[in-house]
C-alpha cells in the first residue's frame, strides 16, 4: 500500500497526525492509497493498543470502507474520522489518567 497526505512507516503504517482535538470534536483525515498487490484484497481497519487502556470508550476512530475489495494497483481516496467524547465521565477520565495527546498509528 501507499499513501499520501500523511506519513506512511516503512512496515505500511499510516500515521495520523490529529493535531489536539478538543472535547466533542470530529475530526476527518483523508489520503489516498493505492494498492501494491497483484491480487485483490479487502480493506479493513483495525485499531488496538490503546494507551492508556479504556480511552477506546470515548475515543471513537472509524471509516466507511470495511469489506471494501481493493483491486491490484486501484487508488482509492479514503477519509477515518476520530470522535471525542464531550462526556462529564470522559473529562474525568482525561484528568484521573493523565492524558496529554493523542497518537493514531
Amino acid at each position: 500500500m501507499e499513501t499520501q497526505a500523511h506519513a506512511l512507516s516503512e512496515s505500511g503504517k499510516v500515521y495520523i497526525d490529529w493535531g489536539e482535538p478538543t472535547l466533542g470534536a470530529f475530526k476527518n483525515a483523508p489520503f489516498y492509497v493505492r494498492s501494491t498487490s497483484n491480487v485483490d484484497v479487502e480493506l479493513w481497519l483495525n485499531v488496538a493498543n490503546w494507551t492508556p487502556a479504556g480511552i477506546e470508550d470515548y475515543i471513537g476512530i472509524s471509516w466507511g470502507y470495511n469489506g471494501t475489495v481493493f483491486n491490484p494497483q486501484q487508488e482509492l481516496l479514503v477519509t477515518v474520522s476520530l470522535e471525542v467524547s464531550s462526556s462529564r465521565e470522559f473529562i474525568s477520565y482525561f484528568v484521573e489518567n493523565n492524558v496529554i495527546a493523542f497518537v493514531s498509528i
